[in-house]
């Protein structure tokens, strides 16, 4: 039987010592390198809060729990996206919706979007994915957040690096939250902690 690999990582001997001395630290699960890895993420993407959690649904679930909408709204998503997100929408007891995607970067359509938004006034939220390194079109959903009245998450988990008008803090500046994922086949691995901001 031949195997599909799902995704490589590099990991060398710098890599390898921090993993070392994590291990043998006094908290293994939180304490110093926790708030450095924090406060450094922060620093990166221009974000006045991050808090790490254990999964990228963790962080999706408690970015659309703590927004409190009204359990009769609707969440939109794309469909080409990780179980998570679809997951995390369902386990906060909202109705998904998906919007297709634009066939050139793979994101959510804009103009599909807004048709959907014209149509129903129950959306309270709209999950963007920046998919394999591909932002979406941060301004155009900006602008209808703010026209449309629904609150904006970026699951950017995908695209940690990527540029959007030659910024990499794009994320923070045009969404009400981030998720983040550090899975060993995203861009950078912490292990499984995920973040949001």
């Amino acid at each position: 039987m031949k195997y599909i690999n799902y995704g490589n990582h590099y990991i060398d001997n710098d890599d390898l010592l921090s993993v070392k001395n994590a291990l043998k630290a006094e908290k293994i699960t939180q304490g110093v390198l926790v708030n450095k890895f924090e406060n450094n993420l922060s620093k990166y993407l221009n974000s006045k809060y991050c808090a790490t959690v254990t999964s990228g649904t963790a962080a999706l679930f408690l970015s659309l729990k703590a927004l409190k909408l009204n359990k009769k709204k609707i969440v939109i998503t794309t469909p080409i996206t990780f179980v998570s997100t679809v997951s995390s929408i369902l386990m906060n007891n909202y109705f998904v919706d998906f919007c297709d995607i634009d066939l050139k970067s793979y994101t959510l359509d804009i103009d599909k979007l807004e048709n959907k938004l014209k149509k129903n006034k129950k959306i309270g939220a709209v999950i963007a994915v920046d998919y394999a390194g591909h932002p979406c079109d941060w301004k155009r959903l900006w602008y209808l957040k703010n026209k449309y009245k629904f609150y904006l998450i970026n699951d950017n988990c995908h695209a940690l690096g990527a540029k959007y008008n030659y910024s990499s803090n794009y994320a923070t500046k045009y969404a009400d939250l981030v998720t983040q994922s550090f899975h060993p086949v995203k861009n950078i691995t912490t292990g499984e902690r995920e973040a949001q901001f």
